[in-house]
This record gives C-alpha cells, sequence and structure tokens, in this order.
C-alpha cells in the first residue's frame, strides 16, 4: 500500500497500489509472451538454416576442382620448384618425371580448358579462410586473376551464417596491379561449365 496526498490529508491507497500492480503484471505478461514467440520463431529459423546449410554441403560437387589431396601436391610441386629441390632435398633433373610436376600439370591444364584460356604464369597457391577454400591466383594477358575454388566439406556453419550460399560458390576476381588489395569479383556460379562464358567476359570487361 502506498500513503497518497489529497486535499490536504494522507491516505492509504490501496486500491490504487493494486491497480498499478495489476497493469505492470499485465505488460510483463505480455511481454514474456512475446519473448517467448520470439525465442520459438529463432529456433525454427535456426533448425531451418541448419537444415539447409546440410542441403548444400550434401548436393554440391566439384568433382574434379575440389580435390584438397590435388591441391597439396601442386604446393609441393611449386615448392619444389622455388628451392630446385625435390622432395628427398636432391636437385631437380629435367629429364627425370616428379609425380608433383605430372599431378599439377594436369591440374592446370584442366582449369585452363574450363576457363578456355592458353595459358596461365605466376601460378600461386593461396589458402582462404583457414582451409575453407583456395584461391588459385594467376597472370593471364598482363592481368591478375584468380579462382576461388570452395572447399564443400571444409565450410563450417559460421561462415555459411555470414555469407549465405555465395560461400558454396566458385568465383572468379580479376586485379590491375600484382600488389593491390582491390580484387573486384565479375562472377560466380555453382557449375563448373560457366566458368568459360563468366571468363571471357572478364576478359572482354578488362582487356579490351
Amino acid at each position: 500500500m502506498s500513503l497518497a496526498y489529497k486535499n490536504d490529508t494522507y491516505n492509504y491507497n490501496g486500491e490504487y497500489e493494486m491497480g498499478s500492480l495489476n497493469k505492470f503484471a499485465r505488460t510483463e505478461r505480455r511481454l514474456s509472451a512475446k519473448k517467448q514467440a520470439l525465442d520459438d520463431m529463432k529456433n525454427e529459423y535456426d533448425l531451418i538454416e541448419q537444415q539447409t546449410f546440410r542441403t548444400y554441403k550434401e548436393n554440391i560437387q566439384y568433382m574434379l576442382l575440389d580435390q584438397t589431396s590435388t591441391i597439396k601436391t601442386c604446393r609441393e610441386w611449386l615448392n619444389m620448384l622455388s628451392k630446385n629441390q625435390d622432395a628427398d632435398g636432391n636437385k631437380l633433373d629435367k629429364r627425370k618425371k616428379y609425380k608433383e610436376k605430372e599431378t599439377y600439370d594436369w591440374y592446370i591444364d584442366y582449369i585452363k580448358k574450363l576457363l578456355d584460356i592458353e595459358y596461365m604464369n605466376d601460378v600461386k597457391f593461396i589458402d582462404f579462410n583457414f582451409g575453407q577454400a583456395t584461391n588459385i591466383q594467376f597472370e593471364y594477358k598482363e592481368h591478375n586473376w584468380y579462382l576461388e575454388i570452395p572447399h564443400i566439406k571444409a565450410i563450417k556453419l559460421d561462415e555459411y551464417r555470414n555469407y549465405g550460399g555465395s560461400v558454396f560458390k566458385l568465383a572468379l576476381m580479376h586485379n590491375d596491379t600484382e600488389y593491390s588489395c582491390s580484387w573486384s569479383q565479375f562472377g560466380s556460379t555453382y557449375e563448373e561449365d560457366e566458368l568459360r562464358d563468366i571468363m571471357t567476359q572478364g576478359i572482354e570487361k578488362y582487356c579490351n
């Protein structure tokens, strides 16, 4: 109960206090109900999001591009070239066949066919986002490009939550200068066969 001042006298106004408390209680109940409804919607959203994420992972495959063991072997060959040494520390012999070189040549030839380009110079294999993708950077027609290959099995749910379905797409990027950080994405796709058309459009845009 509260002591209320009215008509120059003080009186206990229990009715006023109880009426206010009832209003507070009703408001709290409404707020609690809304919060529960929001929590239920959030839980439903999370379940649908996780289901969609699993659907992406189960249905998207880049059979020949998304091969972590092949990419690892390609990196090993580039490292051997930079040191001019084989895996045992011996000087590279031009007359000898190296499995690392054969794997590298096959993989690069496959990418050249996908992009419909004649060559790829200064090739680099760059790990992206803690192993969730690999960027294959190269020079073509005096411009710098890279093909981003997502590693479907390695992509984490948090990455999908931040960027949506784009994290599962193959992407092509362009950069005018070697040392610039300003890369521009000019196309992305879920289909390897579409890379040729995207690359053709990029060459027309940046090289002509």
